[in-house]
């Protein structure tokens, strides 16, 4: 008897294996860009073939502090970085652009792995870090105030990356082009690369385009970003529930001089990180996320707007364009529940935006720099009909292809 119920239930976890397989497989699968396409285009993988490194790197010049946001955390004398390099395998003595990327709060440094891959095989290296208390891998010892520390992070992973006597820059050192280095991040990341990029006193110089992925903008007024003109893109979705679309990417066009907004109709926060293929039959995978965040606010106490926005003032003065009462409200509770586009359809969307506009920026051919370029500003709109792209730095784009 015992042996027919063991059985029956391994029968049964096969069973459900196979029908999770397919599903996962066939179900909920966005139409392939059209053939021929400019978009079908800058969606293959490129020329090389992919290889990643992880390392473990610390900076003892600064130190990981001490706090009490989600649980007691005593701090560390120095900030310690897990880190993965994805390189592009190549018997050529050639140098290659530079991606530092920036994982979202509470996530990881593979969080968006579809677009680090992608940009891997088309030619760049990208370095990607588990931040020392916005990480998932931290526990509950999180502190999203630290995002004010994570722009020199970047700082130090340039560093250490470049230099020959470190680790990780003995192995990449002699294949990066030093004079293509560029950021990118997703939610608090896109932050971090926006505040490694413009601020007055944290910037990097040596970064030549940012890449901001529903990135929290609305708290940076024009003023913050006239340090820099370094070509800027925001990709964000509609129906984003915890950095509103309206409140962070609808205004940078008019707050920065040389960016391009790629507004995707429908996308939502979630729905641009991985594992979000696995919520695409959610009606909005920010959902659950909100719920989430909004049991562990209530859980700590903390007032949603204000009280949650008391570590503002750490970004700078309101006379270096930071703006300390901004009116959004990450996951409202009393807000509107948005219908989401399938997160596999805007995984496509991401992935060709960003790669498109990293080549307009770094490519080695002028052509090609141009081609790039025309595609962000014509062709990703026009052939794609829940696309709309503006913005100063696409100055060829026409009215009717990018509203």
């Amino acid at each position: 008897m015992l042996k027919k119920i063991l059985l029956s239930l391994i029968a049964i976890l096969v069973l459900v294996l196979v029908v999770g397989f397919i599903l996962l497989k066939f179900s909920k699968i966005p139409e392939p860009f059209s053939e021929n396409s400019q978009s079908a285009f800058w969606s293959e993988n490129g020329k090389y073939k992919v290889s990643a490194m992880d390392f473990n790197l610390r900076d003892e010049t600064r130190e990981t502090q001490a706090h009490e946001y989600f649980t007691q955390f005593e701090g560390l004398p120095y900030r310690q970085f897990e880190i993965t390099v994805w390189f592009p395998q190549s018997e050529e003595k050639e140098r290659h652009p530079l991606i530092i990327y920036s994982h979202a709060f509470m996530s990881e440094r593979g969080d968006i792995h579809y677009i680090l891959q992608h940009l891997s095989s088309r030619g760049y290296i990208v370095l990607a870090a588990n931040y020392p208390l916005t990480s998932k891998a931290n526990g509950d010892a999180i502190l999203m105030a630290d995002v004010v520390n994570q722009p020199a992070d970047i700082n130090f992973l340039i560093n250490q990356i470049t230099n020959p006597m470190t680790d990780v820059g003995k192995v990449f050192n002699h294949l990066i082009d030093e004079n293509k280095i560029g950021v990118m991040g997703y939610s608090l990341g896109g932050l971090t690369s926006t505040l490694a990029a413009y601020h007055p006193t944290y910037l990097d110089h040596r970064i030549k385009a940012v890449v901001s992925i529903a990135g929290p903008s609305a708290m940076l007024g024009e003023a913050f970003y006239q340090n820099n003109s370094v070509p800027f893109m925001m990709v964000a979705g509609t129906s984003d529930e915890m950095t509103p679309y309206d409140d962070h990417a609808e205004i940078i066009p008019e707050r920065i001089n040389n960016s391009v907004l790629v507004k995707i109709e429908r996308g939502s926060h979630m729905g641009f990180a991985e594992m979000a293929a696995f919520l695409r039959w959610a009606n909005n995978a920010d959902s659950l996320a909100c719920s989430l965040m909004n049991m562990k606010m209530d859980s700590i106490g903390v007032t949603r707007g204000a009280e949650e926005k008391a570590w503002y003032p750490l970004l700078g003065t309101t006379d270096q364009g930071v703006i300390y009462d901004d009116p959004s409200v990450a996951c409202n509770p009393n807000g509107t529940k948005r219908e989401a586009l399938n997160p596999l359809r805007q995984h496509m969307l991401a992935k060709v935006a960003t790669i498109s506009f990293f080549e307009s920026v770094f490519s080695n051919s002028p052509a090609e720099r141009e081609k790039a370029k025309e595609f962000l500003a014509n062709s990703l709109a026009k052939e794609n009909d829940d696309v709309y792209v503006r913005g100063k730095y696409i100055a060829s784009c026409q009215p009717q292809d990018c509203q």
